[in-house]
């Protein structure tokens, strides 16, 4: 899919020489433009550089094969066995999450099939300390037939161990010791109160909660 940025509104001959951008001022800002992309560049070649000034977002249009065939072979199951899936997650682990599904997606997607085409309904929560909306939502949706998926950087944001506190609960009244299979948790791959769970839910005959990791000098606001 090609993704275009449009940016003639921004000129001044279509919304008029005081307030949009002349030819002139273009022309003067390209070599700082310039600039700027090639000192971007030096900094993202360097992997120290790269953890140090959280730029290694711009590595992850390059995962390996291996890495998105994880991602996508997830993604398969989920669809194939689950009618809903619920985000939790606060600032990027929401806002990109929403952002990217409201870029790439039809319009009204929760709303109607053929839209999805198969595809679980996606609700977002677990970005704010309200009770009344996660309450309205988990009570009109199938234990059963819902996947969650939690994201935190840091594994300690307090909105979303609040949501996941209540959805975890919620989920063991349906599948009691098998909830983590329905639960993927996306977090630091070392550290925080998310990734403890994951390697305490982990052991023999366990097959325990399934993880990807936020790769560190990856901001949150790229957590989607």
């Amino acid at each position: 899919m090609d993704l275009r940025f449009d940016f003639n509104g921004l000129l001044d001959f279509n919304v008029g020489g005081q307030h949009g951008l002349t030819r002139k001022e273009l022309d003067e800002v390209f070599p700082l433009a310039r600039q700027a992309q090639q000192h971007l560049r030096q900094l993202s070649a360097s992997p120290d550089d790269r953890t140090r000034f959280n730029l290694e977002w711009t590595r992850l249009p390059f995962l390996t094969e291996a890495e998105l065939s994880r991602v996508n072979a997830l993604a398969s199951e989920v669809a194939g066995r689950y009618e809903n899936v619920v985000f939790l997650g606060i600032g990027g682990s929401y806002l990109g999450l929403k952002a990217a599904q409201d870029a790439l997606c039809p319009p009204y997607w929760n709303e109607f099939a053929s839209a999805r085409r198969g595809r679980p309904k996606v609700y977002f929560e677990g970005n704010n300390l309200d009770p009344t909306t996660l309450a309205t939502l988990l009570k009109d949706l199938s234990p059963a037939r819902t996947f969650v998926t939690v994201i935190s950087k840091s594994g300690e944001t307090l909105e979303t161990k609040a949501g996941f506190e209540v959805v975890r609960h919620w989920l063991k009244e349906s599948a009691g010791e098998n909830w983590p299979e329905q639960v993927l948790v996306v977090t630091d791959p070392v550290s925080g109160w998310l990734r403890k769970l994951v390697q305490q839910s982990q052991g023999p005959g366990r097959s325990g909660l399934r993880s990807l990791p936020i790769f560190p000098g990856v901001g949150g606001r790229y957590s989607e």
